[in-house]
């Protein structure tokens, strides 16, 4: 791994964050605290605090004989990952959308180019930074706590999907679906139809939930996840004057 010049505690937790998000560090392997130290030219006393860090977001697990384990992956844990996404999320843009104004409705399409032109140049970190940024500005008006765990879950969900979205046939059909959703969740956001926009965003997050089972697990059936969806269709449809 790539030295760290700085030994903050933050700099280490970052660093490390990333890697296991991106897959630099494989789910499940265990890892001397010695070693990982040594291989990020960093100091023992702030390699323990960010691995605390990391443990109470639930991406390590305790250290044992000065080793960690990086936490492993699961579909049971995938499921709850999307299902906490489509009903925090769609809450959070129905309280969004009523506060959106013509310059936040212009940065979500900013932050939508800038995903289109990464995705279509192959930059992967460029295209997730600018999805991301996408997708947290749906929510701004969600409270700071709900918004924390929103962006938690946006982490560990693209934790699942670097993982297990790697075909570039496939990559370049989700990408054109996703182009076409988002388009249509800010289009009701202009429109200021809070129950649209929430609706096609819990879809969207469904549908990226779904995929992934269907190509990969297609012996389980997500019904954590069809839950959540349908209770958010259910509400922005009694919502409807």
């Amino acid at each position: 791994m790539e030295k760290i010049a700085r030994h903050s505690i933050a700099q280490i937790h970052g660093r490390l964050r990333a890697a296991i998000l991106k897959g630099e560090l494989e789910a499940g392997s265990v890892i001397s605290q010695v070693e990982l130290a040594r291989s990020l030219g960093v100091s023992r006393t702030p390699l323990r605090e960010a691995v605390r860090l990391l443990q109470s977001e639930g991406l390590v697990e305790a250290p044992i004989n000065q080793r960690i384990r990086i936490s492993g992956v699961s579909w049971s844990d995938l499921e709850q990952v999307y299902t906490m996404r489509i009903t925090l999320e769609a809450t959070g843009v129905s309280l969004t959308v009523p506060h959106l104004t013509t310059q936040a409705i212009a940065e979500l399409r900013s932050h939508l180019d800038r995903f289109e032109r990464a995705a279509d140049a192959g930059d992967r970190d460029s295209a997730a930074e600018a999805h991301a940024a996408f997708h947290l500005g749906l929510v701004t008006c969600a409270g700071e706590r709900m918004k924390a765990v929103i962006h938690d879950l946006w982490d560990h969900s693209e934790r699942y999907r670097l993982l297990f979205f790697k075909s570039p046939v496939g990559e370049k059909i989700r990408l054109r679906d996703a182009q076409a959703e988002h388009e249509e969740i800010v289009v009701a956001c202009q429109r200021g139809d809070a129950g649209t926009a929430a609706e096609l965003l819990a879809r969207h997050l469904a549908r990226t939930a779904l995929t992934i089972f269907a190509e990969r697990a297609p012996e389980r059936n997500p019904i954590a996840v069809r839950c959540a969806l349908q209770l958010v269709v259910r509400s922005s449809t009694e919502g409807e004057p």
